[in-house]
């Protein structure tokens, strides 16, 4: 294989910023909805929130990645006549959904947090009065609220979970042509589940197995073995998860080769 025709940096680069000037409308169009719903309800307090809103804002953004593929036939002409190669299609892609515009959220959200927290200080220290609680906007208060912030550990545990489950929907965005949002979560939840039952059935099988083998089989406690094994798959999953990850984004540019072929 040429690595030339394969990834060239240069080429790139040029197609990235390309890239990014002609999804920057809809970049901050996403960013702005999220920066006045953060303004307005004050949800930006609780890291949960936020990161759950950038979770599925980010996820439903790379369900579109090849939209050009389903727009129309004369779109994804233009996007197979593109002068770069299969592998820097998707990984341009991969790197606005899957860092870019996530970070466009954050930044929204945490400047709507700093302009709720400086203008109910603001107002405080203008007004003394009662009256002046009716200035605020929704969720603030005179009172110094506790802010719940992540540990460091919370946000790389959330960004191993949104890298996983944004590689999914990336390859469902390959993958369908219509509706890749809802197919892509109808087939990951379902998939989800039967990953789950399977990966606990033969855990269990195997501690039941081992049980019988070097224990007596009538003193063997059923629920302790399926503790046990629950305790054993958690210990898996982040394995699990990664071979996940690394699946989708395969299949994903595979697809799009396929296409151009």
């Amino acid at each position: 294989m040429n690595i030339e025709s394969f990834f060239d940096a240069q080429r790139f680069c040029k197609h990235l910023k390309k890239l990014v000037r002609r999804e920057i409308m809809l970049i901050c169009i996403g960013g702005f909805v999220v920066f006045c719903l953060s303004l307005a309800s004050g949800f930006s307090r609780d890291w949960r929130v936020v990161s759950g809103l950038i979770f599925i804002s980010g996820i439903v953004y790379a369900s579109f990645a090849f939209r050009e593929l389903n727009h129309s036939p004369a779109s994804a002409l233009n996007f197979l006549m593109l002068p770069v190669s299969s592998f820097e299609k998707c990984l341009s892609r991969w790197i606005i959904s899957g860092f870019v515009y996530p970070a466009v959220l954050f930044a929204a959200i945490a400047f709507a947090f700093f302009l709720r927290e400086s203008y109910a200080s603001a107002v405080n220290c203008m007004f003394a009065s009662s009256g002046a609680k009716d200035l605020l906007l929704p969720g603030m208060s005179f009172h110094k609220e506790v802010v719940s912030a992540p540990t460091f550990f919370d946000l790389i545990e959330c960004a191993w979970q949104y890298s996983v489950v944004h590689a999914i929907f990336f390859w469902g965005s390959a993958v369908f042509r219509k509706a890749a949002f809802l197919k892509t979560a109808i087939a990951f939840l379902c998939g989800y589940v039967a990953i789950k039952i399977i990966a606990l059935a033969c855990i269990l099988a195997t501690l039941l197995l081992l049980d019988c083998i070097y224990g007596d089989l009538n003193t063997v406690d059923f629920w302790r073995v399926v503790a046990q094994a629950r305790t054993v798959l958690q210990m898996l999953w982040p394995c699990c998860a990664a071979l996940i990850l690394c699946i989708s984004l395969i299949m994903a540019f595979k697809k799009i080769k396929s296409v151009e072929v």
